[in-house]
């Protein structure tokens, strides 16, 4: 009794003070605490409501829950709150919970309310990494409204080459429409399109390549410029990772651009932004990628509400263009920070994609212990329930780990594990088809076997791409010395330290050179860049035989 009688008078105090305003999260406490459950309810919901406007998402998620908690609500209004910080919660980018928030309202509700509420579920669950809940209940959904889904990564790629044609016949042409005209259903799907290709953009691509596509025709048959805008920046992410259709996607992220600045919408102009620097990597510009994405993201970060998805996308490929540029020290400290804030969030997505696609900073480090680490297999679904682009990044750092210590033993191992990736699920990916081609005629080079090295990029010599050229010069430049073809070597370095140099690559430059002998140029280069030992450093990108022939 005397404990409650404190809090009381505690309680009262604060209501009146500008504590209530600073922390109302504490004043609910302590009214909770007194057993005025009503006024704490009431002071949760108004506060948790100036917490949403203020962008303070994570506190009024938890202002929520607290007027969930002290307050009697019938099941409309419980659902209502329910609903409130699901929002929260996924704006916020904490997926898992917002989806666990989503699925408790959608009990009970009228079918519109328990649909919409389930297909937000699936969103979050899938956008935030876990995978196989959410396309269980995407699955679901998708049966609910007779929605085509392919079953095998052939299918997928059938499906995907029809849509890609469909959008380049019909253009980019819309005729602006008032969208509350159009049908429910197609509003429906655009949300489920968005949702799939988001999540698997970086996951399983094909698929996600193909609903998008299928997304901007519908966006484009129902005249929302809003709707447009994002499916055209979105198109030419997809377009552009392809590797082959640089110039079309250009052309797209230039008509987003155009949209999204009519509109005057901070989100859409960071989103078209992003697409803008996603095709400028795929083209080779790193360096311009690098600036565009940054900017992008600060955008998106800064300007832009509700966005967790998107800016999760813009961060992972502003690491893929460090790490390309070769800027080792940059990229370890972008992931950390990344990866931090993803696991803080329970994003599992993120946290994976970041752990294991920049493993090579610990590398570069010459911290063996961390990069071994970081690659245990616990932070996504096992290969078994369905292989995704994570397990490609978690391979290719196994394989360089081993590289980079000699090991061996391990490097048979791993080579037939990413020689899975060269299937139909991935060879639409022109940087997983590369860099796997590349890392087998590495570990060829180690096996001292020249004629298994040339075989396993042979599939890559007609590619003009300079970035392409130059991890296949290095490994070419290897199997001619094992063959004692040493001129012939030293013409294909000194062309790869210019392709490279074409493209900012300027680690894998200062490698070329470390192999052509300029070792006191090529050390200031490297350690500039955050390698730690440019020796052992050069066994992962510039594999050279032991004796050189």
């Amino acid at each position: 009794m005397r404990r409650r009688r404190h809090h009381e008078r505690l309680a009262a105090v604060l209501v009146n003070s500008e504590i209530v305003e600073k922390d109302p999260l504490i004043v609910v406490r302590h009214l909770e605490a007194a057993g005025a459950f009503e006024r704490a309810a009431d002071l949760a919901e108004h506060a948790a409501l100036r917490a949403g406007e203020a962008l303070a998402f994570e506190l009024a998620a938890e202002l929520w829950k607290a007027a969930l908690r002290v307050g009697a609500h019938d099941d409309d209004a419980r659902r209502t709150i329910l609903v409130s910080r699901a929002e929260a919660l996924g704006y916020a980018g904490h997926g898992r919970a917002a989806a666990e928030s989503y699925l408790e309202a959608a009990k009970g509700a009228d079918p519109a309310t328990s649909a919409r509420c389930r297909r937000l579920a699936a969103h979050e669950l899938l956008v935030s990494g876990h995978i196989r809940e959410g396309q269980r209940l995407l699955d679901e959904i998708f049966a609910s409204i007779g929605e085509y889904r392919p079953r095998s990564p052939r299918a997928a790629r059938r499906w995907l080459a029809w849509q890609w044609l469909l959008t380049l016949l019909r253009g980019t042409r819309f005729r602006e429409r008032v969208t509350p005209d159009a049908p429910a259903l197609d509003h429906l799907r655009l949300d489920l399109y968005r949702t799939v290709s988001l999540a698997l953009g970086t996951v399983d691509l094909v698929p996600g390549a193909a609903f998008q596509a299928r997304g901007l025709l519908v966006a484009l048959r129902l005249g929302d410029p809003r709707r447009i805008t994002y499916a055209l920046a979105y198109h030419a992410m997809y377009l552009g990772s392809s590797g082959v259709r640089v110039p079309w996607a250009r052309r797209l992220v230039a008509r987003a651009q155009e949209l999204a600045a009519a509109l005057g919408n901070p989100f859409l102009s960071g989103w078209a932004r992003a697409a803008e620097g996603m095709v400028e990597f795929f083209a080779g510009r790193y360096l311009h990628a690098i600036e565009v994405l940054t900017d992008a993201e600060a955008q998106m970060r800064e300007r832009a509400v509700g966005t967790a998805a998107e800016l999760n996308h813009v961060r992972v490929f502003l690491t893929f263009a460090i790490r390309r540029h070769g800027d080792y020290a940059t990229l370890h400290a972008r992931q950390r920070e990344y990866l931090l804030d993803a696991q803080r969030r329970g994003d599992r997505y993120a946290a994976a994609s970041f752990q294991w696609a920049s493993n090579i900073g610990w590398i570069a480090r010459d911290d063996v212990a961390h990069a071994r680490a970081e690659l245990a297999p616990d932070a996504w679904s096992p290969p078994e329930e369905g292989l995704h682009l994570q397990h490609w990044f978690r391979i290719r750092g196994l394989l360089e780990l081993a590289l980079y210590e000699d090991d061996r033993a391990a490097l048979p191992g791993l080579a037939a594990a990413i020689r899975a990736f060269l299937g139909p699920a991935f060879s639409h990916v022109e940087a997983v088809r590369t860099e796997t081609h590349c890392l087998l005629g590495r570990v060829a080079i180690v096996a001292g076997d020249a004629r298994a090295a040339r075989r396993a990029v042979a599939p890559l010599r007609r590619t003009r791409a300079p970035y392409v050229r130059t991890l296949v010069r290095l490994v070419r430049a290897a199997a001619d010395t094992l063959d004692g073809r040493h001129a012939s070597a030293r013409v294909e370095l000194t062309e790869a330290v210019r392709d490279a140099e074409a493209v900012d690559m300027m680690a894998i430059a200062a490698l070329a050179r470390l192999r052509l002998g300029e070792t006191e140029l090529a050390t200031l280069l490297l350690r500039q860049r955050g390698v730690a030992d440019p020796e052992r450093f050069a066994r992962v990108f510039a594999t050279w035989p032991d004796r050189p022939g």
